[in-house]
């Protein structure tokens, strides 16, 4: 590996999505692309992304819709900063669930099980915040399942990366595509 090709996959392993710019003053809110599993929000302004100033807050505790600052900030502007986050989340948050499935699409983070007319959905498959969700084709695709759960494999059921969507098709026949962050976030 070339220099430049070691540098330009350091930069890849280390990128971030920036989510929310200047949120409160200079504060950027995002996640690195090389984060741990976990869905979560963080300072990544040049500032304020240095591991004595940085805030992370949690948003999912196993797909439970949640907002945990891991640690609570004293300087009175971070304590703004994370209260002007919750306040943000309350009418934007599908924006950060919506990256944050990319994401995990992209480090495949999401398994799929076939289980009769049941399609097992699994967020984390190797880490212990791993949760599942189960999706019954009959309720998902009421009146065609009959026709076609003879034919259903679990190749059938595919994540689409495009579109970060759970997708099944049977025969040409799509049964459901449905959006992975409908699937995974609960309140």
């Amino acid at each position: 590996m070339t220099n430049s090709e070691k540098i330009v996959a350091r930069f890849e392993k280390q990128a971030m999505a920036t989510i929310f710019r200047h949120l409160t003053g200079t504060i950027d809110w995002g996640f690195f692309t090389d984060e741990h599993e976990r869905m979560h929000l963080q300072t990544v302004d040049k500032e304020h992304k240095t591991k004595d100033k940085k805030i992370r807050v949690h948003l999912e505790r196993l797909g439970k819709r949640i907002f945990e600052v891991e640690r609570r900030p004293d300087d009175p502007k971070l304590r703004k900063a994370v209260q002007d986050l919750q306040e943000k989340l309350l009418t934007e948050r599908d924006v950060v669930e919506n990256k944050w499935t990319n994401l995990m699409v992209a480090k495949k983070w999401i398994k799929t099980d076939l289980s009769g007319e049941n399609i097992i959905v699994t967020a984390y498959p190797n880490h212990e915040w791993r949760f599942t969700r189960t999706i019954n084709l009959r309720k998902a695709a009421p009146g065609k399942i009959d026709r076609l759960a003879p034919l259903l494999q679990s190749k059938d059921v595919k994540i689409k990366d495009d579109s970060g969507s759970l997708s099944v098709s049977v025969s040409g026949e799509e049964l459901i595509d449905i959006p992975l962050e409908r699937i995974l976030w609960q309140d």
